[in-house]
């Protein structure tokens, strides 16, 4: 007994006097951080210290992973928004030692090669390398190239950078500093992301200590960072709807490689459509070339049709398929998902990020620094799948370095199984999540308002009413009316703490008059035949408080009769939301005070989806399970298959007509054919 109390007694003095804020917060930043810092410099030497012969080396790995495991140990335990500067004053420093003495990649020197000829007269899109014409140009350079025989895959716009820099001089530490100058364009335009869209600023540890953007890029030098540079930049544009010169950033990276190509769908809209002039000032580059021949498209085509290596969809494809049948199912496949972002991802900077990352999954190809393109999206989002690939990639660096020795470089099978099953279970794990992240941070809510809209609920409201006084939290209750003709308003009455106002019919007018009115923090909209089980609200407040980059979401609905159909509707309901963060209005939908000012929009239906759509603008969603019970009544009214084809064909009607602006008088049109008005 007396041992018991002892300990008790110990257990509380630890708690009283080590388990403090600040003392955790001399915990992480005193011992956590710096250790990791010194492991990831240790992981860099590591990878450093054996010079040229690092081709195949185990020290690759060991150092890369080492550099992988200490950046989510300083990403995790680095205290909210402190100053960076330290960790950037290292990551600077360790990219230049790469730059200095990592062994640079053969695509290197083609950049070289092609910078160099066009100021001795010669075209790198008419004479491949060993062109004849060329031969009396070769030099230690030349012998590094691949592919020899092949003219160049890259655009006017990383020809002009070549020959600017082969005028510099046309050596490696040239190359090499200036992408490493570009990478450090990126770091500052994230700085200035994470400003506009107030996300924490550790997040940046993500690309800043990111071991793959280091290696591939100050180490080998690739050029695919002169591409992230314009696309960051033209994201930052885009934010600041200074639409012109977006569209410039935009168009110079697809000048550089064709790639960001996919990108342009997804940032125009009607404000930035009459600036889409800026994207022809880019294509101006390539005037200089038109003298001496533009092939541009025989060699990328010739590349996309005969090259393939480590790209997922296709692999897997060619596996049943032949490849004329793998690359056509491909496309096909690729364009339909495509489609489905361009209409149901309103947010322009996510949207980029989902177009390439559909673009590396559909690709034939893969390298490792393709990957390149999404790091700066795994900073705003935070996909550990996305996260994971960039450190399971790694193995397959040296795959066609012939200097690489020993089995494992060249087990194919090997490879791709380390490189993509983490990334698929993980990726399958993400999808069924509750949480989707967002760059944004948003302040911790105290108060709850709960928004009501109904028209003759008088056999409902009172199950409504209850289920959120039975919450026991302290929570104001609006019943925004449509003029009821029954005894809806005599039940709301007989509850002291509901307020009752008077609206135009319409749920989205009805809820838009509702919210002007609410005071919470957390506003939750409830259909009058729908119930909130016990203890929603707390839970769902301590969620939103735990997950700062919460904007809203929606409810798992369950139907009050559980038959077979209804069963299958629900599980449908919670799928799509789940999937696609589009909900309805029986999910019972979710969202900040702050947001519901001045941006919903007053619709007589569809209201549900276009607060949809405002949350997947504006921050992180949550679909919380299991929160909120409705009634089947419509379903029973109507014939069941004829409903689901209505609710279907209205839903993608909706999403259509949205997409191009052209929703019209409040959705008159949708309130006139689900209610059958003529």
């Amino acid at each position: 007994m007396q041992m018991s109390t002892c300990c008790c007694n110990g257990i509380l003095y630890i708690q009283k006097h080590f388990c403090t804020e600040a003392r955790l917060r001399f915990l992480t930043t005193g011992i956590f951080t710096p250790a990791a810092t010194l492991a990831f410099c240790t992981g860099s030497a590591i990878i450093l210290i054996p010079g040229d012969a690092i081709v195949g080396h185990p020290a690759f790995l060991i150092g890369a992973l080492v550099m992988f495991a200490s950046m989510l140990v300083l990403w995790r335990w680095w205290p909210g928004n402190s100053l960076l500067l330290p960790l950037a004053v290292v990551a600077i420093g360790i990219r230049i030692a790469f730059v200095v003495f990592y062994p640079e990649s053969d695509d290197l020197y083609r950049y070289i090669w092609e910078g160099n000829i066009q100021l001795h007269g010669y075209s790198p899109f008419t004479l491949p390398p060993d062109a004849a014409q060329l031969e009396h140009l070769r030099d230690e350079i030349w012998e590094g190239i691949n592919h020899k025989h092949i003219s160049t895959i890259y655009w006017p716009g990383a020809q002009l950078l070549f020959r600017l820099l082969a005028r510099l001089s046309p050596s490696v530490l040239v190359f090499k500093g200036a992408f490493l100058l570009f990478d450090v364009g990126v770091i500052l335009l994230l700085m200035v992301l994470a400003r506009m869209m107030n996300f924490e600023r550790r997040h940046l540890l993500l690309y800043l200590l990111n071991p793959l953007v280091i290696i591939f890029t100050a180490g080998e030098g690739h050029l695919e960072i002169v591409a992230v540079f314009g696309i960051v930049l033209g994201l930052v544009l885009q934010r600041r709807q200074q639409f012109a010169a977006m569209f410039a950033a935009l168009g110079m990276a697809v000048m550089v490689k064709l790639v960001p190509i996919v990108v342009l769908p997804f940032v125009i809209t009607r404000k930035s459509l009459t600036r889409m002039w800026a994207l022809t000032l880019p294509m101006l580059l390539i005037i200089p070339f038109i003298k001496s021949g533009l092939p541009l498209l025989d060699t990328p085509v010739l590349f996309a049709s005969k090259f393939r290596h480590n790209g997922l969809i296709y692999t897997l494809l060619s596996e049943m398929l032949s490849a004329r049948a793998t690359l056509i199912v491909e496309i096909i496949a690729l364009i339909a998902l495509l489609g489905i972002v361009f209409f149901l991802t309103p947010h322009p900077i996510r949207a980029t990020y989902q177009a390439l990352g559909l673009f590396i999954l559909f690709s034939p190809t893969m390298h490792p620094w393709y990957l390149q393109l999404l790091t700066p999206f795994v900073v705003l989002f935070r996909n550990p799948a996305w996260l994971l690939l960039h450190a399971t990639v790694l193995p397959l660096t040296f795959y066609f370095d012939a200097g690489a020795t020993g089995d494992f470089w060249r087990n194919r099978e090997l490879l791709l199984r380390i490189e993509y099953l983490p990334f698929v279970l993980t990726g399958i794990w993400w999808v069924f999540q509750r949480h989707r992240n967002f760059p944004a941070q948003f302040a911790p809510v105290e108060t709850i308002s709960v928004v009501i809209p109904a028209l003759n609920e008088e056999m409902y409201i009172a199950d409504c009413l209850q289920s959120i006084v039975d919450q026991n939290e302290k929570t104001q209750i609006i019943l925004a009316d449509a003029h009821s003709t029954d005894g809806t308003l005599d039940v709301a009455k007989s509850y002291s703490n509901v307020e009752i106002l008077t609206t135009d019919a319409g749920r989205g007018i009805q809820i838009l008059e509702g919210l002007r009115r609410c005071t919470g923090e957390l506003i939750v909209i409830l259909h009058a035949d729908s119930r909130l089980k016990k203890g929603v609200l707390k839970r769902l407040k301590s969620i939103i408080n735990r997950k700062k980059d919460l904007v809203g979401g929606a409810m798992a609905a369950k139907f009050d009769n559980q038959a077979r159909k209804y069963r299958f509707i629900e599980l449908l309901n919670n799928i799509r939301a789940r999937l696609t963060g589009i909900s309805f209005g029986d999910q019972a939908q979710f969202l900040r005070k702050s947001l519901a000012n001045d941006n919903v929009q007053p619709l007589k239906l569809m209201e549900d989806i276009e607060l949809s759509y405002l949350l997947k603008s504006n921050g992180g969603l949550l679909f919380f399970k299991d929160g909120v019970t409705s009634s089947t009544r419509r379903w029973e009214k109507q014939a069941y298959t004829g409903n689901v084809f209505k609710v279907v064909w209205l839903t993608l009607a909706y999403l259509f007509l949205r997409r191009f602006d052209a929703i019209k008088k409040q959705g008159q049109w949708f309130y006139e054919v689900y209610y059958e008005q003529k």
